[in-house]
């Protein structure tokens, strides 16, 4: 036989040797860099002997340790491990982008305040950090009575030492405003739906008689002046927790009349009181819905 006849089969040996190489060192590579586990038995590249050198070289063949043929089985405790990962995964996400909206709105809110008490951007920059700080806190159960508290007291240092009296003294006043004027935000929306508008004055008198009786329902805690976060665990607590916030609120809402603006349209006096009679009835509500003995007493529709 000739040399020229020879030559494939040196050709497709030489092409074999180089593949079976190439997937040696490939396998190398991944191993290396951690995709494969290193504790199992790695894969075997084996090429049939070639008897002759005129003999055709046989298929390069793979062989795989039984282990890695194998596929994991999730038990149920791994599963429920996995899914709590993933609740909590998903939990804290959506924290996180609430407290970064929240920011955001305060770092336009309190900008434009600043502005006015003619701070520097420092302040600025250390009150919002240190508002954020709060909000945390205050989403965090398991220490907002102690950390929570002191963060604030810091707050309310660090203000201080930043302003001026006066100035100080307007801030304060505006922090504490600022119950009053979510509720007229929130009564304003509530006329609205009934084609009806209030005017900046009629806002003004609502903010402060709602101020000065402190008839408020939109509670927040993660403000530097709010009040402190007060969960509530168990039927029978949160039972009596909606039970004293609607006396309450009735009492308040009694003296809010009272102190309402003599000159205000007797149409927003009538909406207003719609505004409160719906909070008082919902709570209401909560506390029938609290006290049905069993899921057979919630009501049914008729079939039929």
């Amino acid at each position: 036989m000739s040399s020229k006849e020879n030559q494939p089969t040196y050709v497709s040996l030489s092409v074999t040797t180089a593949i079976a190489c190439a997937l040696a060192f490939y396998l190398g590579r991944i191993s290396a860099m951690g995709f494969v586990s290193a504790s199992p038995p790695q894969p075997t590249v084996a090429l049939e002997p070639v008897k002759a050198v005129g003999s055709r070289p046989r298929a390069l063949q793979v062989h795989l340790h039984p282990s890695q043929t194998q596929t994991h089985i999730e038990s149920p405790e791994e599963k429920a491990a996995r899914l709590e990962g993933l609740a909590r995964h998903y939990q804290e996400d959506s924290q996180r982008r609430h407290w970064d909206e929240t920011s955001a709105k305060q770092t336009e809110e309190y900008r434009t305040l600043f502005s006015t008490y003619g701070l520097s951007n420092d302040v600025l920059t250390n009150t919002l950090r240190r508002l954020r700080r709060l909000h945390e806190l205050a989403s965090s159960l398991n220490n907002a009575s102690i950390a929570l508290q002191e963060e604030r007291i810091e707050y309310d240092t660090y203000m201080r030492d930043s302003m001026s009296t006066n100035i100080y003294n307007q801030y304060i006043g505006y922090e504490a405003g600022k119950p009053a004027k979510r509720e007229v935000l929130a009564i304003r929306a509530h006329m609205q739906q009934s084609g009806l508008s209030l005017t900046d004055g009629d806002m003004a008198g609502l903010a402060h008689a709602i101020a000065s009786s402190k008839s408020t329902t939109l509670e927040t805690w993660h403000g530097p002046y709010d009040p402190l976060p007060h969960p509530n665990v168990g039927k029978q607590a949160v039972t009596d927790s909606v039970k004293d916030r609607r006396a309450s609120l009735q009492q308040r809402v009694s003296e809010l009349f009272d102190n309402m603006p003599a000159e205000l349209d007797p149409t927003i006096r009538s909406e207003v009181s719609r505004y409160f009679d719906a909070k008082l009835s919902k709570l209401d509500r909560i506390v029938n819905n609290l006290g049905r003995a069993d899921a057979s007493k919630f009501p049914t529709r008729d079939q039929g």
